[in-house]
């Protein structure tokens, strides 16, 4: 996956997931990030979603969205924002939608590796050694 810095850094501007624009990390490290967003009820940590993109000065290397689930009571909500926001990415990533298995995957949490386009994407749950909850992520490459 090779894509320009710009168009990818503001594809979810519109689901809340604004970056602050593709910036230079040291080296040739470059990216751009959202502040996590709130999805649902918590305290003193709500589940939250945010965006990465990393890659080169001139392109993007891989995408991906990190969801939190920090109050599993409330997961159902997290895990539908996280599909709606991939949605957006992978078309933007891709140029075609998600698969069916990739949208199972995102809304129950499965791990899963598929190829779409040129892109290889994976959906990853890790389970926080606090068991208190647990971190789901969907990365295009």
């Amino acid at each position: 996956m090779q894509k320009d810095p710009a168009s990818t850094c503001v594809a979810l501007d519109d689901v809340g997931l604004k970056t602050r624009g593709w910036k230079d990390r040291g080296g040739s490290d470059y990216g751009c990030t959202s502040p996590y967003k709130d999805i649902g009820p918590g305290y003193p940590l709500p589940n939250n979603l945010a965006f990465y993109a990393e890659g080169e000065k001139r392109s993007v290397k891989l995408v991906k969205l990190v969801l939190n689930v920090n109050k599993p009571e409330h997961a159902k909500t997290g895990h539908e924002a996280l599909f709606r926001a991939a949605e957006i990415l992978s078309k933007n990533a891709t140029g075609q939608p998600l698969s069916k298995t990739l949208k199972t995957a995102l809304l129950s949490g499965k791990r899963v590796k598929e190829k779409l386009g040129n892109s290889n994407i994976t959906v990853i749950r890790d389970k926080w050694p606090t068991g208190l909850g647990y971190e789901v992520k969907i990365v295009f490459e």
